[in-house]
């Protein structure tokens, strides 16, 4: 297991690389570090090179490509957002460029290429799950077969794989960089549960992951998101159309010390022993940004560690 980050970098570093905010977790400075320092070298090859570009919607052009790795993410994100509409992809752009931590920024950098290259999405998977994953067929973003039904909550990477066992099956990804799960407001969460309560409670009850029955303490923050994300993968494992049976896997730095305390919890208070009967899993982000780099050996799988690894010396 990583460290704990405990300690932030120098303040005077910080301040340096405009990357100083008070509020800030130790985790979370050293993360706005590494991407303020990341922008200001990406700003000024951008700077050049909207210099050349020959009219404004190519130097807009420009201007968010840079805030992805590779060529293919950006046409990857571009296409995913207008599938929704041009007014959600305009909003989407714009968290994007004034948040550069976005988890959603980085679900599209980190898998982004495996949806171009499932050969390296297989070989990403079995090294993960080499007693499950047989051939990845598919890497999507921000998706579910069962919108509206009750609400409309999506996993934010959806992977659909052939198992060892032959069977077709599917991962549902939560990614979690700098958050300490307690974001969400709890007015919110509350309206959603009183609202869906008895689908929710049906779900739940169905499903056989849970050893609470005291929904109402699941659906709150800091617990809320993960919970609404496990029983859509209940949801869509029931989806006779989609015919495949999914687990949840949430993937976040095990260094970032409050969103571990929450995952960790949530297990701990709410679920069944067995992950087998759960169908839920927490993995490492820093162990799949390292797995990524050692069979990619690229240029995009590189600067992926170094933008996004966290780590205290």
């Amino acid at each position: 297991m990583n460290k704990k980050i405990l300690k932030r970098p120098p303040i005077e570093e910080l301040k340096k690389y405009n990357a100083y905010v008070e509020s800030d977790t130790p985790f979370q400075s050293h993360a706005r570090l590494l991407q303020n320092k990341w922008l200001l070298f990406k700003e000024s090859a951008k700077d050049k090179l909207k210099g050349e570009a020959q009219d404004n919607e190519n130097a807009n052009l420009l201007e968010k490509s840079f805030l992805f790795l590779t060529s293919n993410i950006y046409k990857l994100v571009d296409k995913t957002m207008l599938m929704a509409s041009r007014e959600h992809a305009a909003n989407v752009w714009d968290r994007f460029k004034n948040n550069l931590m976005s988890s959603q920024h980085l679900c599209f950098n980190l898998f982004g290429e495996m949806s171009f290259n499932l050969s390296l999405a297989t070989e990403f998977f079995k090294r993960v799950l080499p007693d499950e994953v047989a051939e990845v067929t598919s890497v999507v973003y921000d998706y579910s077969t069962r919108k509206g039904k009750p609400d409309w909550t999506t996993f934010d990477v959806y992977v659909e794989y052939l198992s060892i066992a032959g069977e077709e099956k599917f991962l549902g990804i939560i990614v979690r960089y700098c958050e300490n799960m307690r974001d969400e407001e709890e007015g919110k969460s509350l309206r959603l549960f009183y609202k869906y309560k008895d689908q929710y409670s049906a779900l739940a009850g169905a499903s056989g992951y849970f050893s609470s029955t005291n929904y109402q303490d699941m659906a709150i923050p800091p617990y809320g998101e993960i919970w609404r994300k496990h029983l859509l993968c209940y949801n869509m494992s029931t989806d006779t159309k989609l015919n495949r049976r999914g687990e949840l896997l949430v993937l976040y730095p095990f260094n970032n010390d409050p969103c571990d305390v929450v995952v960790r919890e949530y297990k701990d208070r709410f679920l069944v022993d067995s992950d087998k009967q759960s169908k839920f899993h927490a993995y490492d982000l820093n162990y799949f940004m390292r797995t990524i780099d050692q069979i990619a050996q690229s240029k995009w799988s590189k600067e992926l560690v170094e933008r996004y690894l966290v780590e205290e010396e």
